[in-house]
């Protein structure tokens, strides 16, 4: 997980939770969907190996948990709402609920292995 940790550190995308993000508000987090904690009775998933949210899904719920799976590991947006800031010795993890999530044009061309 260092180097996962290195990466974000090294791209800029590290966010000191300590000044930066209030609980309550609503930020676009840039990054990668890292996990999928479950599917039901609410789809969370995490972000950043650090960011638990709940994605909220409206109409079909199966084919946008299917679209969602197949962009995890891909970057995208992902307008998530503060719900809780948990400190754990300097590693901050952060709950929250994505109300909108935004992925760019599809990087690359599914094949079988």
């Amino acid at each position: 997980m260092a180097d996962e940790k290195d990466f974000f550190e090294a791209n800029g995308l590290k966010i000191d939770f300590s000044n930066d993000i209030k609980i309550g508000e609503t930020y676009p987090i840039y990054g990668i969907i890292t996990d999928i904690v479950s599917e039901t009775p609410k789809f969370v998933v995490k972000i950043n190996y650090n960011i638990t949210a709940e994605i909220l899904l409206q109409g079909n719920d199966t084919e946008k948990i299917k679209i969602i799976k197949d962009r995890s590991f891909e970057p995208g947006i992902f307008i998530t709402t503060i719900e809780q800031i948990v400190d754990n010795e300097n590693e901050y993890n952060i709950i929250g609920t994505v109300k909108t999530a935004i992925f760019g044009k599809k990087q690359h061309k599914e094949f079988d292995a």
